[in-house]
């Protein structure tokens, strides 16, 4: 039987309530009448979101960062958030590493804004704007250039599967475009014509029109590959048009996970030969050649699909001894 991927649904994404009062203690539980429920503030806030354009899965994480921060603190109504309680729960975070603490903050300070925005918090001020999380931000390794090399040479692309992983590496080397979004393309995101991938923004990550100019030889792999996607969907009786599929002609796509099948697949690679190839990092090798290439920051950073420039500054690692060479010239 043919298991489809899952669309997330606006059920999905509403907050699910874990400590409801017990029958024997909902007669003791008081509740101003004006007072607005949590979990009725939190479906409120998700269809704002949902509306303003963020993706499905970001909701998602946002409400189970909510979820954890609500449950601490046993919060009911809008009107049980304070400072306090905040900064008890900030507390109680200590034990995870400054990263996951960032983030987690950053996930439900979001969502206090918006009940702030709303009118729900009254007289308590954004109290969390104040509160600053120091995190480590060294950039990360970006994959080497003849480790990728190296791996592309031992794939077999005389088989279906190995001609479609080397399009997936080669597609991350020259776009450096999110695993998520590669596993969401369709032929309809290639333009032959025009040699473009032209990405809409509900495969981008901030929602935005892309497009990467292709070249010729990317183009080849991607024709041949969706010629061959066609027999293997005929063989499977399958029905999609997803470039990157399955054996047997489902999609890869996860919206609950970046470790989706392709990821696996290319993590199984580095794993066996020795590698440290991962798709992020090859998206940051692409970031990383785009600077070596003096490619200005805006442009990189619009071809990454970032929110800032300092996000794209964290993507890009050049090492002291390139610093000097460099330096040297202006001598």
């Amino acid at each position: 039987m043919s298991r489809k991927v899952k669309e997330l649904r606006m059920e999905d994404l509403v907050f699910k309530p874990t400590l409801q009062p017990k029958k024997s203690e909902k007669k003791n539980v008081v509740q101003k009448s004006d007072s607005l429920s949590i979990f009725k503030a939190i479906e409120i806030v998700n269809r704002q979101m949902q509306l303003q354009g963020l993706r499905h899965k970001t909701l998602l994480t946002y409400n189970q960062a909510m979820q954890k921060y609500v449950e601490f603190l046993n919060i009911e109504t809008v009107d049980d958030i304070n400072k306090e309680g905040f900064m008890n729960w900030l507390e109680s975070l200590n034990h995870l590493d400054k990263t996951t603490q960032a983030n987690r903050f950053r996930f439900v300070s979001a969502i206090l804004t918006r009940f702030y925005d709303n009118g729900w918090l009254k007289g308590q001020g954004k109290f969390w704007k104040d509160i600053k999380i120091k995190v480590d931000k060294k950039v990360k390794k970006a994959a080497d250039e003849k480790e990728l090399e190296i791996l592309l040479s031992l794939i077999d692309t005389t088989s279906w599967i190995g001609w479609r992983d080397v399009t997936v590496l080669v597609l991350l080397y020259r776009t450096g475009i999110r695993i998520h979004t590669l596993t969401s393309l369709k032929e309809e995101h290639i333009n032959f014509n025009e040699k473009m991938l032209v990405l809409s923004g509900d495969i981008m990550k901030n929602g935005q029109v892309l497009k990467i100019p292709l070249d010729d030889e990317l183009l080849m792999l991607l024709e041949r590959l969706i010629k061959q996607n066609h027999e293997v969907r005929k063989r499977y009786k399958e029905k999609n048009d997803y470039i990157f599929i399955s054996k047997s002609g489902k999609p890869t796509l996860n919206d609950y996970s970046h470790n989706n099948a392709i990821s696996k697949r290319i993590n199984a690679y580095s794993k066996k030969y020795g590698l440290s190839i991962s798709p992020h990092k090859i998206r940051r090798l692409y970031a990383t050649n785009l600077v070596r290439k003096k490619v200005p920051l805006a442009i990189i950073s619009k071809a990454l699909g970032h929110s800032s420039y300092e996000v794209t500054q964290r993507y890009i690692e050049i090492d002291a001894d390139e610093v000097a060479d460099t330096l040297r010239k202006y001598l």
